[in-house]
């Protein structure tokens, strides 16, 4: 009977050692995890920026039209070389080639830039554009798509 006893005692719970050993055990499969989730989140985030500026852009167009003024996308471009590469606003025409912001600088997330872009889309009273525009955007790493506005204002992503 007292060999009972002690067996049930040993075979209450485990010893501290044990516990050590598996938090130690599940501490090394969690770091070996962490990094493969930044890779993982990589193609996410460019869909997300690369569809944010296509959202942007239709919203630019719808604003031309129900509001009858012009409206651009100021990206960063050559002659614009001193605007973040990774930012751009949305402004609207008061008089003649006078734009005003109308929207706060927007950003892309992080470690995603605009390629070169020749021009900024405007949009007149019709939501349409004088050319087609392509707006490249690149990621750290090497990708890229390319968000591209025919002169109808009609987005594809590429």
């Amino acid at each position: 009977m007292a060999m009972r006893r002690r067996k049930r005692a040993r075979e209450r719970g485990l010893s501290l050692i044990d516990l050590l050993t598996g938090i130690a055990i599940g501490a090394l499969l969690l770091g070996l995890a962490v990094p493969n989730f930044r890779v993982i989140g990589r193609p996410w985030r460019m869909d997300a920026g690369v569809r944010q500026v296509a959202a942007e852009i239709g919203a630019a167009r719808m604003r031309s039209i129900s509001r009858n003024q012009r409206h651009r996308i100021r990206f960063p471009t050559t002659a614009n070389p001193t605007q973040a590469q990774n930012a751009y606003v949305i402004e609207r025409e008061t008089s003649p080639g006078t734009f005003v912001e109308e929207r706060g600088l927007q950003t892309l997330p992080s470690g995603m830039e605009f390629g070169t872009i020749a021009t900024n889309p405007v949009f007149d009273t019709r939501g349409m554009l004088g050319a087609t525009v392509t707006i490249p955007i690149v990621q750290q790493g090497g990708s890229s798509k390319t968000v591209t506005v025919n002169v109808l204002g009609q987005t594809t992503i590429s």
